[in-house]
Parts: C-alpha cells; structure tokens; sequence
C-alpha cells in the first residue's frame, strides 16, 4: 500500500477531535512508517558528510542502468569464435539482435535540462560564496562552466558517437565471423531490420558502413519490420483496447518514497549547499548519464558519490524489473515473435536457403523482453522495494543486460554434421535456458523454444492481466 494511503487517521472529517491533534498525530505516525522503511536500509547506505572530489577520481561508477555506454558494459572483450577451438565447425547462419547505439534525450529532457540546470548553477555559485558546498574547486568550476550541448531539435537521434559505436561493432564482427561477414552485399545474403523509430534505422546503416564501407550507401533498405521488432509497441496498443486494468507497480513507488531515495537527496543537498528537489537530483543523474554516453564527460556526474549511483543503479533495474521482465509473465510471453524468427531462420539455415546473415535494430523494451524468455539473468527471490541490500550481487542489472547499442548474437554452426547455436551478449558468451553452456544444440535449442513460437497470439497475450 502506498505510504499515504496508510495516513487515513489524518482525515479530520472523520474524528471529532482538535485539528492540532491530528496533525501532531499524523506526524508520529509518517515518522514510524518511514523509519520502518529505513530498517536494514541504512545498514548499507550510510549519509555520510565527506567533502567530495569526483575531478581527482581515476575510476568513478560508470553504470547508469540503460544510459550506460556500450564500452562500459562490454568491457575488454571479443568474441571467440568456435571454430577457433574445433576446425571441423564451420558457422553457417548469424543472427544479430541489436539496440540502437548512443542517442540523444528526447526534445522535452533537452529543454528541461537547458532551463533547470541553469538555475541550478545559480543556486550552487550562492552557496559557493557563503561556503556551504562541500565539493572542490574544480568540481565546482566545472560545474558552473557547464552549457548544454544539445538542442531540441536533437531529439532521440543517434549521437556521432553512436554511430562509431555501431560501426566498431560491425568491424569486430566482421573479423570475428569473416566467412559469414566478409563479403560484397546482396540482399540474399543480408536481411537488414529495423522499427519505424529513426534511431534503429540510423544505427542500421550506421552497421552496414562498418560491414561495407561506401558500398553500404547503395543498399536499398526494406520497410519497417515493427510487427516483429516493435512487438511491445503492438502489445500496448492491445492493452488499450482490450481494456485491461493494471494494477501499479507498487515496488517501485515504494522506494522511490523511501528512506533510500530521499537520503539520496538529502547527500546530494548537503553536497551541493542548497536544497536540491527529488525532480532536481534525478535531472542532475539523468544529465550526467546521458552525457558520459555521448560526450564522455559530464560535470554533472561529480554531484554523486558511487554509493548514490548505486542506488539509483537498483530504482532502474526494479522498475524494469516490473516493467520489462520478470515481475510480470505478459512481460515475457509477448516477445515470442522474436523466439519464432529465430527458429525460422535457423530451419532455413540448416536447409542450406535463407540469407548469411540477418541483422535486425530495434529497442530497449524489446531486447529486455527477449532476454526475459530465453531465461536470461532471473533473481531469487524477485526485487522488491525492501530488498536494495541484499540485491548487490542480483544477477539483473539494467547497465550491464541492455546499455546503448545492446546486442544479442546468435550464430548457427554446423560440426560434424550436428548443429548447434553460439549465443553471446554483449560479445561475451551467454548460456540459455535449457542449454548446458553457451554452445547449445540445435536439437536442444528446439525442444525447449519450439512451443513458444507455436503459441504466439498477441492479441491472447496481452490482453492478460498483469501477474
């Protein structure tokens, strides 16, 4: 139940007694509920009143859940081919599963972050003269000599970084899988996918310069594939108008009430040396977030100590928690068109038909649903708004699972006659539910996700109830 929803004795209509009364009562008992909220919560978070230098930090906290950049997420490494290890598998098929690369905010965060901000920096220069900010100086002059480097018109388009973050893919691929990649176009041998969103198209194309180079400006591109790409889009449409009641996703709304968040903004505050809003704290991390992955640097980062970030890691994960995966079973039965292409193209694969390679762009809410229904990263027990302390080795985290320009990579080898499929995230080795490692037989594969994409009606899915 929501926190104020359990204030109903404040009600003064309801009792005869003083108003002074009531409030005086009312104030025992929000200090009660929000002190419960507290329990074990403060074990792990500590508001400790440090003076900060995130100028002098050779390796500030870089994972801002599904803002995070790709390089951060993938870390050091490269796909190591099978083949490599076995000269008698050869890989026959690949199938690239792929986010969008670095984009920018949307038009209504880029003016929000343009106006507030700078009444932020104005707040932050009064309290430098009175000595109340508790950062140093050079935290500080970056700060006040921020200006936005974005406008309006940037809107949710793919940043230059971006862009190069696609083409390196593309590249590393390319020598990973030369067989498969290292050859002139055809549209017989590349299937090329993506939403009716301009940012998949964009790092599409993005891709195909690092697989062609400027032949890539010749290829003629097929209509969006939202049906299959944009499934959740489809999804929500169905909601709508099957009339479906959810409920709220009351975790979240929880902690984002709780002792942790508002301690959260109470460091903040004291960092900074004035009183900073909940809005004001969470444009402060959204701005740092968003421009580590486009610029590579944010002053605004310097507001957060890794322990606050942390927090903020974890209010991401439990609302994809309840929004994309596991909290919800729609959440994950709805990504079956995804498993149906999948197995579709391997049969044709294996038929010795089909394109070398199909290579599709689409979203972060889809991706996480896919994820979902191939088993990938499920917590027990699940998150909960309670449960922020026992969570720090949760096998879920949003920075790591689906950053900017995420990538699913399934790659279909043929050994010795038998067949198995290789799947990576991230370009790192991934196992699947039902598989014993990251090299699955096809058989295997099969069995276990056949009865997914056979059971695929959209319109019966989501016109679940939320459970």
């Amino acid at each position: 139940m929501h926190l104020l929803n359990k204030l109903w004795i404040c009600d003064v209509r309801r009792y005869p007694v003083s108003v002074a009364y009531i409030f005086a009562v009312c104030a025992v008992v929000l200090g009660l509920l929000l002190n419960k909220q507290g329990e074990g919560a403060s074990d792990c978070f500590q508001f400790n009143k440090l003076d900060s230098c995130y100028f002098n930090d050779t390796n500030p906290y870089r994972l801002y859940g599904s803002k995070t950049a790709y390089n951060v997420a993938r870390g050091s490494s490269s796909i190591k081919p099978l083949e490599n290890n076995d000269s008698e598998c050869e890989p026959v098929f690949l199938y690239l599963l792929n986010r969008h690369a670095t984009r920018y905010p949307d038009a209504e965060d880029i003016v929000e972050m343009g106006e507030r901000l700078v009444i932020l920096q104005g707040l932050l220069a009064n309290a430098t003269e009175h000595g109340q900010v508790h950062m140093c100086p050079s935290d500080i002059s970056e700060i006040l000599s921020w200006k936005i480097n974005m406008i309006p018109s940037d809107d949710n388009s793919v940043s230059d970084s971006g862009k190069e973050e696609a083409v390196d893919l593309a590249r590393r691929l390319k020598m990973a899988f030369p067989t498969l990649l290292l050859r002139n176009y055809t549209s017989s041998d590349f299937e090329f996918g993506f939403t009716s969103r301009v940012r998949t198209r964009t790092t599409a194309e993005a891709f195909a310069k690092g697989l062609f180079g400027k032949a890539a400006l010749e290829i003629e591109y097929p209509e969006p594939k939202d049906d299959k790409l944009q499934f959740h889009k489809l999804c929500n449409k169905i909601i709508k108008e099957s009339g479906v009641v959810d409920k709220e996703y009351e975790e979240l709304t929880k902690f984002d009430d709780g002792y942790l968040m508002e301690s959260v903004r109470k460091s903040v505050s004291w960092r900074l040396g004035f009183n900073a809003t909940r809005e004001d704290v969470k444009l402060m991390r959204n701005t740092c977030r968003f421009e580590f992955a486009l610029f590579g640097a944010s002053p605004w980062c310097a507001v957060f100590s890794e322990k606050e970030m942390k927090v903020f890691e974890f209010w991401d994960d439990l609302d994809d928690y309840y929004e994309d995966i596991y909290g919800s079973k729609r959440n994950y039965l709805q990504a079956c068109p995804l498993i149906k292409d999948f197995i579709n193209y391997f049969n044709l694969a294996v038929r010795g038909e089909g394109p070398k390679a199909v290579l599709h762009f689409s979203h972060a809410g889809a991706l996480k649903k896919i994820f979902t229904r191939l088993g990938l990263f499920l917590n027990s027990p699940p998150l909960m708004a309670d449960s922020y302390c026992e969570s720090e080795s949760r096998k879920y985290r949003s920075s790591l699972v689906c950053p900017f320009n995420a990538n699913l990579l399934l790659v279909l080898y043929k050994c010795r006659g038998e067949y198995f499929v290789s799947s990576f995230l991230q370009e790192k080795p991934v196992v699947l539910e039902g598989c014993q490692n990251s090299v699955c037989p096809l058989n295997t594969f099969n069995s276990v996700y056949s009865s997914m994409a056979s059971n695929c009606n959209l319109y019966e899915i989501c016109s679940l109830s939320y459970v």
